[in-house]
């Protein structure tokens, strides 16, 4: 389980270890400011393009007509 950002650096941690998630975001939050707005910014971006409503949409619409 964890946290991946698009600069293709992970931030793993074992599923269900407090510790793990608890050094994983003590991680994330030493990073400097700019690399989190980098990384803000493509993950921002990463979810308006792979769930927006017109992507949701248009997968309903492709659901119905295979029907």
């Amino acid at each position: 389980e964890g946290l991946r950002n698009r600069t293709n650096e992970a931030f793993l941690f074992n599923k269900g270890s407090v510790e793990g998630l608890a050094g994983t975001i003590k991680k994330v939050l030493s990073l400097a400011p700019e690399e989190k707005e980098k990384i803000a910014k493509l993950e921002i971006l990463e979810a308006t393009n792979k769930y927006s409503w017109k992507k949701h949409i248009d997968k309903l619409i492709e659901a119905y007509e295979r029907v």
